[in-house]
């Protein structure tokens, strides 16, 4: 009974009249705590919430789908502070929403405004094994796949590449928990499956897990060497093939060979290597398979190349490779004055320059032999400056790698006097002296003849 009636109650009665028992009009509120989120595996979460009036709290679900709410037990009535627990339980993953009231009474309290409080029944995480598959030849026409779900739910499968591969639905596999899918092989390429495990009440979706394998068709069997692929380097050509494919035929090596000749090069089971080209020279290569067969397998002729001239730097590069000449390893020269250089080690039948530094000045380009030697008469140019200067030859090794070769001359201008070769001056001036002396001896004896003979004829 609120105040005011019960002050009224005292008056009647004081009068003799006794008044109509009004309804209860205090107001009262709930105190009702967020409950925290908890997996669905826990089962069951204790609530708990108080009304001020000390009156115990209802509860009740708003999602049964998701959890429900026991028979409440409540504290001591009577006191505000008294409390009311209830237990809910848990049936599947998401939001949980739970209604806290008090509706009153008739005699002192007025219905409680209803709190509500929503919380999150967490799902279980889940992950799939999914092994890769290997490659499938295009003419099996199926081949399968297969994961398994931590959950030991089954996995279903979407192909993502239908024109190379497609994916009916699976089949369970009840002892493995794990679905094996056919997939139907529609064509050569790259095909993708995805799997996926979409969950449950318990589990949560797990990550999609893709696989990509390939789908072969078998190359054609290749009669002879294939693909010639023919690059042009500097002073050399990189020839590439792809090897025959000949049933019962063993390879043994093969020759690459550039027309027009003579330069080739060997392999015995790579399918490329260097051959030495001279620049400016426009060739095609054809690459001969050797068998152990009663013939050879010959290719068709590669794409057209032009090699290009070794390129002169502003510096002479940096070797340890020595140049030579005809006279061995010279020191000095004169303007003018005619070298036979000498180098060896280059490609076989590939172009080498010969400049002179500091100032880069050509001497000249030569091809190389068989051996990948060459020797190369040139001049000084008589407007060379006098002093230190270097020759280099420059060009490709073998592998088509560059290599330069060097020697240090000392330049001179030429002497006002006729060139003296051979020799030594000094024999020279020995020898003229001699005979000079012998000159003149025979002079005297011939003198000392005729003198006797005159005698005698008196």
């Amino acid at each position: 009974m609120g105040a005011v009636a019960l002050a009224a109650a005292v008056s009647g009665a004081a009068t003799g009249a006794l008044p109509a028992l009004a309804a209860g009009d205090t107001p009262q509120t709930i105190t009702f705590t967020k409950p925290a989120d908890t997996p669905v595996t826990a089962g069951t979460l204790s609530i708990s919430a108080s009304a001020t009036s000390g009156l115990p709290v209802e509860f009740t679900s708003a999602t049964p789908g998701v959890c429900e709410v026991a028979v409440p037990v409540t504290g001591k009535v009577g006191v505000t502070t008294a409390n009311t627990t209830a237990d809910v339980t848990l049936l599947q993953r998401g939001t949980c929403t739970i209604n806290a009231d008090q509706p009153g009474d008739d005699m002192v309290y007025l219905p409680a405004e209803r709190v509500v409080r929503s919380f999150e029944v967490l799902g279980v995480a889940q992950t799939i094994n999914f092994p890769q598959p290997p490659d499938a030849a295009l003419a099996a026409g199926t081949t399968t796949v297969a994961a398994t779900a931590s959950s030991g739910m089954p996995v279903t499968y979407t192909s993502a590449t239908p024109a190379v591969c497609t994916v009916p639905a699976p089949v369970l596999n009840a002892a493995a928990a794990s679905p094996v899918a056919a997939v139907t092989l529609r064509g050569a390429g790259v095909c993708t499956i995805h799997a996926d495990q979409t969950g449950s009440d318990t589990y949560l979706p797990a990550p999609r897990v893709s696989r990509s394998f390939n789908v072969t068709v078998p190359a054609a069997p290749v009669p002879n060497p294939g693909d010639i692929t023919a690059t042009a380097g500097v002073s050399s050509i990189t020839v590439s093939w792809q090897a025959p494919d000949v049933d019962g035929v063993t390879i043994t090596g093969y020759t690459a060979v550039a027309n027009p000749g003579p330069a080739t090069c060997t392999t015995t089971d790579a399918t490329t290597c260097v051959l030495g080209a001279t620049a400016g020279v426009k060739y095609t290569v054809t690459v001969i398979a050797h068998t152990d067969g009663d013939g050879d397998l010959e290719s068709d002729p590669s794409n057209e190349v032009t090699p290009i001239a070794p390129p002169v730097p502003t510096e002479p590069p940096a070797t340890s490779l020595v140049l030579t000449t005809d006279k061995g390893q010279i020191t000095t020269a004169t303007q003018g004055q005619e070298i036979t250089f000498i180098g060896t080690g280059f490609a076989a039948h590939s172009t080498v320059t010969i400049t002179m530094y500091s100032t880069p000045t050509s001497l000249g380009s030569v091809v190389t032999d068989a051996s990948g030697a060459f020797s190369k008469a040139v001049t000084i140019p008589t407007n060379l400056a006098t002093g230190t200067h270097t020759a280099v030859a420059q060009g490709v090794a073998p592998d088509g790698t560059a290599r330069a070769m060097a020697l240090a001359i000392t330049v001179a201008a030429p002497s006002s006097a006729l060139p003296v070769t051979g020799v030594a001056l000094t024999t020279l001036v020995l020898f003229a002296v001699a005979l000079t002396a012998g000159g003149v001896v025979l002079v005297r004896l011939g003198r000392r003849r005729r003198v006797a003979g005159t005698e005698s004829a008196a």
